[in-house]
Parts: C-alpha cells; sequence; structure tokens
C-alpha cells in the first residue's frame, strides 16, 4: 500500500526526524517514590491535546506531558514524582540510541543512567509502567498498524478486513521482543511494581454504527480482535517472565473496562477519532484526556489503590487549556462533543451537558473560550 505513505506521516503520532533526549546527570532526587513512564504514544501523553504545539515535555517530536497521563495522575494521588521518558512512535528495540526512535530498551537504558541511586536500589519504592508494541505491528503486506487504519478509511468502506495483506504477520516475533524486555526489567528493577499496560480496543462501534467515515463497521470489529490478538501475546509474556522471577512484582493490565467509548463513539470519546474535516493529528486514534484518566484508574486499580472521580479528571481551571486539549479540530471552540472528550473535574456528561447549553449564549452548537471561562466559574470545587 505505498500510496499510503503520505497518509500516515500525517496520521503517525511521532516524528520520524527525532532528537535525542539529553541524558541527564545524576538525580538528586530521593531514592524510590517516583512514578516512570516508558514506551510509545499510548503512553507518553500523544493525544491530550489537539495541537504539537501544546505539548510540553521534551524531545518536542515525543508528544509529552508528564502530569496529565495515567503515571502523572497514580504520581499526584499518591505523592510520588512523575517521571516521563516515553516517546511517541517508539518500537521495542529500535537500535542504537543514535539512529533514530530511541525504542524503549533505550528509553530504560537512558533512565538507569539519570537515575544511578534508583538503579543500584532496583528501583525500590517505584512503579514502572508501559505500553509498547503496538507500532511494532506489520502486515503480510509490510504495513503498520497506522498503515492498515488508513487503508480501510482511504478505501472507502471496502471489506479491507478480508484481505490477506492486512493480516498481522509478525506476532511471534513481538511477544519475543517484549518477552526479552521483560526479563530486563526483572533483572535490573527487581524491586519496583512493574505494570505492562495493554491497548484498548481502539474503535469499539456499537449497534452495527461507527462514526468513523467510510470505514466498515465489520473491518472496526475486525480490527478491535487483533489488537485483542496483540494484548494477548504481550499477556503471555509477562506471564512467561513472572513464572521465571515469581518474586518480581509484574503485571498486565488490561484496558478493556475502562476503555469503553472507542473513535467510533458519536460523543464522549475515549479514544479520538478521525475527522475529513477536522484534519490528522495527535489525537487521531490516540487517548484523550478522558482516555488518559482511564490509564490512571486502571494503573492505580493494579496496585491496589483508587483514584477518586474527581482526581481522575485533571482539573483544568483556566478555559484556555481547556479550549487547547479539546479543540480537536482547531477551530478556536469547543463542541459539547469536544467538551465531553476532555472532561471537566467535579462535572458528570449529564452536569457538562447543561452548563454547555447555558454557556453557549448565542446557541450556535460552540462555546468560546470567553464563554468557557463563563462555564468554568460555576464549577464547584468538590
Amino acid at each position: 500500500m505505498m500510496f499510503l505513505q503520505y497518509f500516515l506521516v500525517l496520521f503517525t503520532c511521532a516524528s520520524a526526524f527525532r532528537v535525542k533526549p539529553k541524558k541527564a546527570g545524576k538525580s538528586k532526587s530521593a531514592v524510590g517514590g517516583k512514578v516512570v513512564t516508558l514506551g510509545d504514544s499510548y503512553s507518553s501523553g500523544c493525544g491530550i491535546f489537539a495541537s504539537e504545539g501544546d505539548y510540553s515535555g521534551t524531545p518536542a517530536s515525543c508528544l509529552k506531558d508528564s502530569d496529565r497521563i495515567g503515571g502523572g495522575q497514580h504520581a499526584a494521588a499518591n505523592g510520588m514524582e512523575s517521571v516521563n521518558f516515553a516517546c511517541a512512535g517508539d518500537l521495542i528495540d529500535s537500535g542504537s540510541a543514535n539512529d533514530g526512535p530511541q525504542g524503549i530498551v533505550n528509553q530504560f537504558d537512558q533512565l538507569q543512567a539519570a537515575y544511578p541511586d534508583d538503579a543500584a536500589a532496583g528501583w525500590e519504592g517505584s512503579v514502572i509502567t508501559f505500553t509498547i508494541g503496538g507500532n511494532d505491528v506489520l502486515t503480510y503486506d509490510g504495513d503498520s498498524w497506522a498503515g492498515v487504519l488508513g487503508g480501510c478509511i482511504l478505501c472507502f468502506g471496502c471489506a479491507c478486513h478480508e484481505q490477506p495483506g492486512n493480516q498481522p504477520a509478525n506476532l511471534d516475533e513481538i511477544q519475543a521482543k517484549a518477552t526479552q524486555f521483560y526479563t530486563t526489567l526483572a533483572q535490573n528493577a527487581s524491586k519496583a511494581s512493574i505494570r505492562v499496560m495493554g491497548y484498548p480496543k481502539l474503535l469499539q462501534e456499537s449497534g452495527g454504527r461507527c462514526s468513523v467515515p467510510f470505514l466498515n463497521v465489520a473491518a472496526s470489529r475486525w480490527m478491535d480482535e487483533q489488537v485483542e490478538l496483540a494484548n494477548a501475546r504481550l499477556r503471555q509474556g509477562v506471564a512467561d517472565v513472572k513464572a521465571l522471577y515469581p518474586s518480581v512484582d509484574i503485571e498486565f493490565v488490561s484496558m478493556l473496562s475502562f476503555i469503553t467509548r472507542g473513535a467510533c463513539a458519536s460523543s464522549g470519546k475515549e479514544i479520538g477519532g478521525f475527522s475529513i474535516f477536522g484534519g490528522i493529528g495527535p489525537q487521531t486514534f490516540h487517548p484523550l484526556q478522558a482516555g488518559y484518566d482511564r490509564y490512571g484508574e486502571a494503573l492505580s486499580a493494579s496496585l491496589g489503590g483508587s483514584l477518586a472521580s474527581s482526581s481522575a479528571k485533571v482539573a483544568v481551571p483556566v478555559s484556555g487549556d481547556l479550549l487547547k486539549a479539546g479543540d480537536a479540530n482547531a477551530d478556536g471552540k469547543l463542541s459539547i462533543d469536544e467538551l465531553l472528550s476532555v472532561g471537566v473535574a467535579n462535572l458528570d456528561e449529564e452536569q457538562m451537558r447543561m452548563m454547555f447549553g447555558a454557556a453557549d449564549a448565542n446557541h450556535d452548537g460552540f462555546v468560546s473560550k470567553e464563554e468557557l471561562g463563563y462555564l468554568l466559574k460555576f464549577v464547584p470545587r468538590r
């Protein structure tokens, strides 16, 4: 599918021209008490903001945010430090650190160098969490998973899932590489709580309907099934390592019961969709803030804790920040779907709809930055 190359340059939540992160010197922070996030765009924070310029992490091409991601939320709720080495587009092993994308193997090496005291202590008292492996999937035609999604949209409703070339071809290799990395963690971070986060079903059609334009509904179901096949391989890798290192606290965390509104949903999405008019960007088929909230809940639940509903939503008291987080099509205003996708701390969906209607002074179906300001004035603190 060579015609997909242009599409994928826009679609993928990463840059092919990555700046190598600067290695930090010895950390002055105390040993332990850290929530370390590694991995790819489902961990880095990609999808929280609609515009690449709104991400504050470095390097900029990694599309990172340390506070709003699942690891950041768990850290804040438990008085820990959030450390984010994840990077959009990363693979399991991308070769040497000098060659393009770093890969999670090199991310961990850089983490060890940046925090030598924690490394020497086996990361005792800390949490290491990540998603990885999704970008490694290749089909028999040589397409990435993004390429399959793009091809299924660009073929305008065709039964792309029936094409032999679109079937995943390298799940055995991915499982082997992932298991090798889990083994590295078990050996070098044996005192940490290691949580391998699964991928959610991206689309999740409901009642035979999907709001993604031109996507065959049967194909959307098939795509979600392929995600689960990949998750099963990652889960098995964790089980194999746990059997070899029973004293290591390592678990696979499924997202199936947490992220339940995918890109096919008409409103309240937790995974960003695809819009012909809105363009393709960081939020396309990636967790929105609501999705990262669910990742935070799943992480905390796996560690024996919980995030209160008021803390699971990231409080955004400034209307400009809320606009940045939710404005998927960058038109300078929010629709109700965009507002629901990011949420407002302390408000449920019904309350947000009521407040949205009250703030929409000219009844055009959108709220501006100024109207958002009025809305937020009436949001209770708890």
